[in-house]
């Protein structure tokens, strides 16, 4: 009777763990297709020498989070445009090899998360002043069906979009920033359905210090009014980039995803409804 009693229970208990990682599986396909995350470790097999991928130790939860250089501006000694100029320069200083390395990772993780959605209309931007360049992965994303559009200023203060087909001339804008030459015709921003945003700075909750100009911040603004449909607002930004409790102001459009070399994932106060 105990032996029976004993076999009975032991299959109870595999039938039961059968069934929970039934359930964590269907619960983890679940959260993956609502929270797209993408922080698996890159290696690099163009480029030498590698960026280090040793474990470290977390002074704090936002730095697990937010691995690389974190600065923290929450004390207000440093003003955004001091904070800038420091981002800047420490963003001049990475080496060839770590910008080629930093890049590759970014622009696959860019490709497999826009490879796992329907292909759209995306906007994406020309590097300047040493930001992190992820076009390398445009001709696979045309080839998966992505049409690609450039930010392209306006006399008035304001910035539309243009398609851009790799044949295509571009010219550089009044700050130095390659854009297409004679598009035929501008999109808002807003009519996009993922942009890709350069940041000179960035936090866990997706608030962006940019180059001060205010493009960006006026070219969704409408977004923000309810007036035009949402877009995908992904920041990009090398890790050292990443500070603590970027202070906000009150023009400024928060990013819904954040996209450097060590992760691709949503922001840590989601601002999607």
């Amino acid at each position: 009777i105990l032996f029976a009693f004993s076999e009975a229970l032991l299959k109870f208990l595999l039938s039961r763990t059968k069934i929970l990682g039934k359930l964590r599986k269907l619960r983890s396909s679940e959260e993956h297709q609502s929270d797209y995350c993408d922080d698996e470790p890159f290696v690099s097999t163009k480029h030498a020498p590698r960026l280090p991928l040793s474990p470290r130790k977390w002074a704090s939860q936002q730095e697990a989070l937010n691995p690389g250089i974190i600065l923290s501006v929450t004390d207000g000694a440093e003003t955004r445009t001091e904070l800038r100029k420091r981002l800047r320069d420490q963003r001049r200083q990475l080496t060839p090899e770590q910008r080629a390395v930093a890049q590759d990772a970014a622009a696959q993780r860019l490709e497999k998360f826009l490879g796992s959605q329907p292909p759209g209309l995306l906007g994406t931007y020309m590097p300047t002043d040493g930001e992190l360049d992820i076009n390398q992965t445009l001709d696979a994303l045309r080839d998966l069906g992505w049409r690609i559009f450039l930010p392209v200023l306006q006399a008035d203060l304001q910035m539309g979009f243009a398609e851009w087909v790799a044949t295509e001339t571009l010219q550089p804008n009044k700050f130095g920033i390659l854009e297409p030459a004679a598009p035929a015709e501008l999109l808002s921003a807003s009519s996009l359905d993922v942009v890709v945003v350069p940041c000179v700075g960035l936090d866990e909750s997706g608030n962006r210090l940019g180059f001060g100009a205010g493009y960006y911040d006026r070219a969704f603004s409408g977004k923000v009014a309810g007036t035009e449909r949402r877009t995908l607002l992904v920041g990009c930004a090398f890790d050292l980039q990443f500070v603590q409790g970027l202070a906000a102001e009150p023009w400024d459009v928060p990013m819904k995803y954040i996209l450097t070399e060590s992760k691709l994932r949503p922001v840590t106060t989601p601002t999607l409804e």
